[in-house]
């Protein structure tokens, strides 16, 4: 088998790289090349904007588009720098029979033989060099001759079996595309659509908010009860846990569970008066259940008054108690913590919603909610038809 491998940092992948996996693979008749998201990179800083996890899920998730791309965790658990020739020497031990070629760009070619042992890479693969090549490129012609040359050099200090990849000239990069991103500014022409969700979800390079909620917590203390406030408290730390489970940005989850009972310091009059007054409009159901306002109004409140400018974390707070069919991840986090909080006592089947809530989330929103139905049903009080849609919604979802 003729194996291709892409090493780098992928921070984040786009497409760029996985034009240029595909073009190796075209161009040098390989059977499969492999991008190989590194661990711990022994040039670079060493700290990332994404983890090594998340670069390496997201270029799983540009490989999709791409025949014959795919991606090797091969150097994602080293915790110590790496070098190219240690990984390369351990890759060709698991493959002896198979023909290594290891791509790179004109940048790497130009610098190879002050790399950590070049001669040993040689040893175990071939080079593929990536090499700006256009028509009509004024700048092609001297590149190629340049990279020639270069290439003759190294033969002639260590000998070693290289070939050309022409490609076509890009200024793009990931760290471009990352300050772009966290600019606010639309990135998607350069990245997969389901990379640009992943990043979006996430909310991967955005650095739009303090880690440090003291002055909310403070704030919030000051309008509610105590024990209301201990309860905040408790859905701010569950939902911290449950983002770290489902690997969601643990920043907003920390902050819409501090905030989602931000209006619970209004009684019913308080909060309906609020809403009029604000023009949040009423259902027939909030009508009924005026207590069910809080939410909407902490929405409004931590908008206004807490700065929060994110909408998913506006609209977690917003649906926290009801719940909504086709709930975001932050939003079932939230919804879920509400419920499972360490504070909370007396709750049907508590025990078990929470040790379901870490192991299938659509189960234990089900679960939640069937209590919850029986509980008002029980007492003769109003149900908000909200929630029996919320739940035949996550029930046929775990039917399929």
């Amino acid at each position: 088998m003729k194996i291709g491998i892409l090493g780098g940092t992928f921070d984040p992948p786009h497409r760029l790289h996985f034009n240029m996996a595909k073009k190796a693979l075209e161009t040098l008749e390989l059977d499969i090349v492999y991008l190989m998201p590194c661990g711990t990179p022994p040039h670079k800083e060493k700290t990332r904007a994404a983890s090594r996890f998340y670069r390496y899920e997201m270029c799983n998730l540009g490989a999709l588009e791409y025949e014959g791309v795919s991606v090797s965790d091969f150097e994602l658990y080293q915790i110590l720098p790496n070098y190219s020739y240690q990984t390369l020497e351990r890759f060709k031990a698991l493959h002896p029979e198979d023909e290594i070629t290891f791509l790179m760009g004109q940048d790497s070619l130009d610098m190879f033989l002050k790399w950590r042992h070049p001669e040993k890479i040689l040893k175990v693969a071939k080079i593929g060099v990536f090499v700006r090549d256009r028509f009509n490129d004024a700048d092609a012609g001297k590149l190629l001759a340049q990279a020639n040359d270069t290439i003759k050099e190294i033969q002639k200090a260590i000998g070693g079996d290289f070939s050309i990849i022409p490609t076509i000239p890009s200024s793009l990069s990931s760290t471009e595309i990352r300050n772009m991103i966290s600019r606010g500014e639309d990135a998607s022409d350069f990245l997969s659509t389901k990379v640009y969700e992943f990043i979006k979800e996430r909310r991967l390079y955005i650095n739009d908010m303090s880690t440090d909620l003291t002055d909310i917590e403070k704030s919030i203390k000051k309008t509610l009860k105590k024990s209301r406030y201990r309860h905040t408290l408790g859905v701010c730390y569950t939902a911290s846990a449950l983002a770290m489970r489902y690997d969601i940005n643990i920043d907003d989850a920390r902050l819409a569970g501090l905030l989602h009972d931000c209006a619970k310091g209004m009684d019913d009059e308080e909060l309906y008066r609020f809403c009029k007054k604000h023009k949040l409009g009423i259902t027939d159901a909030e009508e009924k259940s005026p207590h069910l306002l809080h939410s909407k109004v902490g929405a409004y409140l931590a908008a206004k008054e807490y700065g929060v400018e994110n909408d998913s974390i506006l609209h977690a707070i917003s649906v926290h108690t009801t719940g909504c069919p086709d709930m975001s991840w932050l939003d079932m986090i939230i919804f879920v913590a509400d419920y499972i909080e360490p504070n909370r006592i007396g709750a049907p089947r508590l025990t078990e919603i929470r040790q379901m809530a870490f192991k299938d989330i659509y189960l234990a929103i089900v679960m939640i909610l069937e209590d919850t139905m029986a509980y008002v049903k029980e007492r003769g009080m109003y149900m908000d038809p909200l929630t029996e849609e919320t739940y035949r919604f996550y029930s046929e979802r775990i039917k399929n």
